[in-house]
């Protein structure tokens, strides 16, 4: 027994927690042992960023980023384009206002027009709804320098219907002491072409940092 090879050793399908692992430490230059819980522990530890296999429709993933754009300098809208075409979409976003910004709106493939409907309440109120050159994603109020409008839309992209999104956005109010602002909203647009690009469109501009995110899925 003690003069077999390790491959020339039984196979143990099922290890416990508790069984032994030879080892080999590399900075002492000698075999010790560990166990199957140590040894996963360590393993675990020391994975690599970007290492896991995963892939897409293997069931460890979900959502697939498909386009970021961050804004190096201040501007007034956020673009992405080239989009793969997906059944499913998420869209994040983060705006810094530099000053006042009275409209923010969510538009597809460059549609600026009032192809939108929306219906929304802003701080639990009562809902209003529409049409407007995009499907309106200001936080119900006109944030201004000192304000984050963070806001989260999920929707769907199936072929030869209209778009539907449903989300939430939510604006700091300035810094310190202030309850923030939040609106819900629920908004289409009118067409059943595929969406190929996303834009962030703004009255005003927001500085370096804003961000804009396209998810995906099938």
């Amino acid at each position: 027994m003690a003069d077999k090879k390790i491959s020339d050793l039984g196979a143990l399908t099922t290890a416990d927690a508790t069984d032994v692992v030879p080892l080999v430490d590399v900075s002492a230059g000698v075999t010790k042992k560990t166990t199957v819980a140590g040894l996963a522990a360590a393993v675990a530890a020391n994975i690599p960023d970007g290492a896991l296999p995963y892939a897409k429709g293997d069931g460890k993933i979900w959502w697939e980023e498909l386009g970021r754009r961050t804004l190096s300098t201040s501007a007034s809208s956020l673009s992405i384009t080239g989009l793969a075409s997906k059944k499913y979409l998420k869209v994040l976003f983060v705006a810094i206002p530099t000053t006042t910004i009275a409209s923010m709106a969510l538009q597809f493939n460059g549609d600026a027009t009032s192809n939108y409907n929306y219906r929304l309440s802003t701080n639990g109120s009562a809902d209003t709804n529409g049409a407007f050159a995009g499907i309106p994603v200001d936080p119900g109020s006109t944030p201004g320098t000192g304000s984050v409008v963070f806001g989260e839309l999920t929707g769907i992209d199936f072929v030869g219907q209209e778009k539907a999104f449903i989300g939430h956005v939510l604006d700091t109010f300035a810094t310190g002491a202030n309850d923030p602002r939040r609106r819900e909203l629920q908004g289409k647009w009118r067409n059943t072409a595929r969406i190929t690009s996303v834009q962030l469109a703004l009255s005003a501009a927001c500085a370096a940092g804003s961000e804009l995110i396209v998810l995906g899925h099938d």
